[in-house]
């Protein structure tokens, strides 16, 4: 089960010919559901009114949910490490507010991992400069992740807003002219506002200069490496036991691991498939891809 409803947790077996309720509380809301292949254990994200997030879990033969993280933070995309036990990894970002409390923005994303036995709670990954996200444990103790350089959302100043509220008309006025004049130009040689010959001449050479671009563009769009949807700086690396960090591929938007250790990503428009010796497979053109997992046999 890789997502579960707002207030349920369902098990379906048997290709759906069976569904049993397996907790359900109209209380709670929970995100990112992740099961361990081992224990059957849950876990998942448990997201709050104040927009913060905690780390909860459903442990096999036990009714309820437990939170096990809590704090000014935002905890989310769990999943369970393998090899037994009871120990899971996580993305964590610290909450900034004023002083009337209202949400400015969130850290930097690090990973932690945390024992649901004990409570113990350990970060793996943090650096100031970027984002680690969507962390899954890998069977010889190593660690797939997405990183991406952090970007801070700043706080719109008030008097910049009202000034972009009053312009706005005016900026919508002028995109609009710029664009019917380009495609004036590009389908008649003439645009609908004229600067006389030299102006002419200037326009049609920019009209060259950007139908190019559009051209090459389109181009690029149809090679792989450049038909992502996020920036290349968005990177699926994997640190090794010994705490070495390799980079697997660029531009990745989302993936997923086996019992194998195969990798499965897609950068928003197609789907790949990396076996244990890194070894890359095109599986599918398709797009607006936004997840992809691996389904139990």
């Amino acid at each position: 089960m890789e997502s579960g409803s707002l207030c349920a947790l369902l098990e379906v077996r048997d290709q759906g010919a069976e569904e049993r309720r397996l907790w359900n509380d109209n209380r709670t809301q929970i995100r990112h559901v992740s099961v361990s292949r081992e224990t059957g254990d849950m876990t998942f994200s448990v997201p709050h009114e104040n927009g913060t997030a905690n780390i909860g879990v459903k442990l096999a033969g036990e009714g309820g949910v437990k939170e096990l993280t809590e704090g000014d933070s935002f905890d989310t995309a769990p999943r369970w490490l393998p090899g037994g036990g009871r120990k899971l990894v996580f993305q964590s970002a610290g909450i900034g507010r004023n002083r009337e409390g209202h949400f400015l923005a969130l850290a930097p994303f690090c990973v932690q991992q945390l024992d649901a036995e004990v409570g113990e709670l350990t970060t793996l990954l943090e650096e100031p400069r970027y984002d680690y996200l969507a962390p899954q444990g890998l069977n010889d103790g190593g660690l797939l992740f997405i990183r991406r350089p952090y970007t801070q959302h700043e706080r719109v100043h008030p008097i910049r807003a009202l000034k972009d509220v009053i312009l706005f008309p005016f900026r919508l006025i002028y995109a609009i002219v710029q664009y019917l004049n380009f495609f004036s130009a590009m389908y008649t040689g003439r645009k609908l506002t004229s600067g006389g010959a030299k102006g002419r001449e200037m326009d049609m050479k920019q009209m060259m200069i950007w139908g190019n671009l559009v051209r090459s563009q389109r181009h690029a769009s149809t090679d792989e490496e450049n038909a992502d949807l996020v920036p290349k700086s968005w990177e699926l690396c994997r640190r090794h036991a010994n705490g070495n960090t390799a980079v697997l591929a660029a531009g990745v938007l989302a993936y997923d691991v086996d019992e194998n250790d195969r990798i499965v990503f897609t950068n928003g428009n197609a789907i790949f498939l990396l076996d244990a010796e890194g070894r890359k497979q095109k599986l599918l053109n398709e797009s607006m891809i936004e997840q992809v997992f691996f389904v139990p046999a």
